[in-house]
C-alpha cells in the first residue's frame, strides 16, 4: 500500500467545509453553478473517504488511524 498524501480525516474537514458552504448558499437557485460545483466536490470527497477506509480495512489497518 503507498502512502496517502491526506488522511481520513483531512477529508472528512473538507467535506465539512463543504456542506457549509452549501448551507451559506441557501437562498441561491438550485441550479446555481457554484452549487453543482459544491455538490460534485462533496460527493467526490465522500467517494474518497469510502475508498480509503475500504482500503484500509482490505490491508487491516484500523480507519480511524488516518
Amino acid at each position: 500500500m503507498g502512502k496517502n498524501p491526506v488522511s481520513i480525516s483531512d477529508l472528512e474537514r473538507l467535506e465539512a467545509d463543504t456542506e457549509e458552504a452549501l448551507i451559506g448558499l441557501i437562498d441561491k437557485p438550485a441550479d446555481d453553478p457554484m452549487i453543482a460545483d459544491l455538490q460534485r466536490r462533496k460527493a467526490h470527497l465522500l467517494e474518497e473517504i469510502a475508498r480509503l477506509r475500504q482500503e484500509f480495512l482490505r490491508n487491516g489497518i484500523p480507519a480511524n488511524l488516518h
